[in-house]
């Protein structure tokens, strides 16, 4: 019996491939002194570091077009740390302060997930350590949170094949 691939499978393996292994520019070494450097800490400011992607999704279409970057919190924020291919160097991304969050979930499926609510849906962070950066946002004050569910990759349409007549 010969079965196909099927087509709701395609979204995890995209994020398969891109959300399991570590960015091209991160280096769990050199990222934290690079990290604060972009962002103006203090040296040694940042308590947890992490390569992950980050993508945004609506509360009912919970799929998300991701994003690499490089996760990092200290006591009072999560930063979400862009890489500058020009420049080959980290720039700051998202700065959001733990008192401002409405709650953390943690999501285990093909991937771990921290999920945050932001305005009309939730913001993914797709993690080897999401596990360690959730406990660590809800140790410091955010409310720990179910999780309504996996954020989907989101991949773009297959391509429309055109057919063009020549005549002979």
């Amino acid at each position: 019996m010969h079965r196909h691939f099927p087509q709701r499978w395609l979204p995890l393996l995209a994020a398969l491939l891109t959300a399991g292994c570590a960015t091209p520019f991160y280096d769990a070494k050199t990222a934290g002194p690079q990290i604060e450097t972009a962002l103006g800490l203090a040296a040694g400011s940042v308590a947890m570091h992490a390569s992950c992607q980050f993508g945004q999704a609506g509360r009912a279409n919970r799929a998300a077009e991701f994003f690499p970057a490089a996760c990092a919190v200290d006591g009072e924020r999560l930063y979400v740390v862009e890489w500058d291919e020009v420049k080959k160097a980290y720039r700051p991304g998202m700065d959001l302060r733990f008192s401002a969050m409405d709650s953390a979930s943690y999501y285990k499926g093909l991937f771990d997930e921290v999920q945050l609510p932001i305005d009309g849906g939730v913001l993914s962070l797709l993690t080897g350590k999401a596990q360690p950066l959730h406990a660590y946002l809800v140790a410091h004050g955010v409310k720990d949170a179910p999780s309504a569910g996996e954020v989907l990759a989101r991949t773009p349409p297959a391509p429309t094949t055109i057919y063009v007549y020549i005549p002979r």
